[in-house]
């Protein structure tokens, strides 16, 4: 059986816990981001739109 010492197992547990923060946080993060981007229509669909209705 593998014995670690205490000291480096809460060093390691330190890690990972933070760790799992970080990855928590940058996930909301992009999260946001994507949710807000695929939320808008694109401002050149507008456009687009607009010159079709223009032409003869």
């Amino acid at each position: 059986m593998i014995h670690i010492r205490k000291e480096r197992l809460e060093e390691l547990l330190r890690g990972r816990t933070r760790l799992a923060w970080v990855a928590g946080v940058a996930g909301i993060a992009v999260g946001f981001v994507f949710h807000a981007v695929i939320s808008m229509p694109p401002v050149w669909l507008d456009d687009l739109q607009a010159m079709s209705t223009c032409l003869p």
